[in-house]
């Protein structure tokens, strides 16, 4: 980075840490994106409407959302933060989700809790932004059963919940294999309408 004051080529030596985009309201980057598309000050200056816009958007998987339950303030903090931390993440993903359906034409929208469902037939705008595609694998075995049958009884929930992690090495492999079969299982033709056909 240049040094604007500066009118020589000297180069400011800054220090920071890198953080994972995963750890911010871009947890899902879907909404970003549209933004980056849309709004006049990025001046992409793209047009509105599935017949014009098709965002695919490709998760690397939701945990289970166990019920929770009250606990005081832990003797150490740490853990407590890395808790809420999690949890924030987990929610900024779920408020892009509920923002991306409530106005796109979603044909792969998932139910996102039981008040307001998947918002089918639901819509924020008077006519569809865009066409929103978003594919995931949950590590939960009621999701397993009903989406990728064929896999279900090889997969316990305590299998699942050690998949979770997935920047362990060791987990590349199942999880390559998890996300092959839920991609021939939720990517459809029919997705993606003929106007985009190249």
């Amino acid at each position: 980075m240049r040094d604007p004051r500066s009118t020589k080529d000297e180069l400011l030596q800054q220090k920071g840490q890198f953080v994972d985009g995963g750890i911010s309201t871009a947890n899902n980057p879907s909404l970003q994106l549209l933004k980056t598309a849309l709004m006049n000050g990025f001046a992409f200056g793209w047009k509105t409407g599935p017949e014009n816009l098709v965002l695919v958007s490709v998760g690397t998987g939701l945990k289970r959302r166990n019920r929770g339950y009250a606990r005081g303030f832990a003797a150490t903090a740490a853990p407590f933060a890395l808790a809420a931390l999690a949890s924030i993440m987990d929610d900024c993903n779920r408020e892009v989700e509920t923002l991306m359906q409530w106005f796109s034409l979603s044909p792969t929208a998932r139910h996102i809790d039981g008040q307001i469902q998947s918002l089918a037939g639901e819509m924020l705008t008077p006519r569809p932004l865009l066409n929103y595609l978003r594919y995931n694998v949950q590590f939960d075995q009621d999701w397993m059963k009903e989406q990728l049958p064929a896999l279900a009884s090889d997969y316990s929930q305590q299998r699942l919940d050690r998949l979770e992690p997935m920047d362990q090495p060791r987990n590349m492999d199942e999880l390559a294999k998890l996300a092959a079969a839920a991609a021939d299982a939720q990517v459809l033709d029919s997705h993606f309408p003929a106007a985009f056909d190249i």
